[in-house]
């Protein structure tokens, strides 16, 4: 069982590191998210060491608005119609 809960804490932590990275490709994002959940679930429900701040950190970060730098590299292939002018 430990090396199972073991297993499932190393795949959170790469899961994480792939959904915050902003080079992982925005495609990619939605996969990663739920499976990210799914891990996390389950540690919680075979009741991990450390799950309370595992799961408080993925809490804050689900509530966290998206990151202005992954906005800013998507912005920048945004083109604005004609007529339109950018405040910013």
């Amino acid at each position: 069982m430990d090396e199972y809960l073991t297993l499932l804490r190393r795949t959170l932590k790469r899961l994480e590191q792939a959904v915050f990275d902003l080079d992982t490709p925005p495609r990619d994002l939605a996969a990663l998210s739920r499976r990210l959940l799914e891990v996390s679930r389950e540690i919680k429900r075979l009741g991990g060491a450390g799950t309370a701040r595992a799961s408080r950190r993925l809490l804050w970060r689900s509530r966290m608005p998206s990151s202005t730098r992954r906005l800013s590299g998507v912005a920048r292939h945004v083109v604005l119609p004609k007529g339109i002018v950018s405040t910013g």
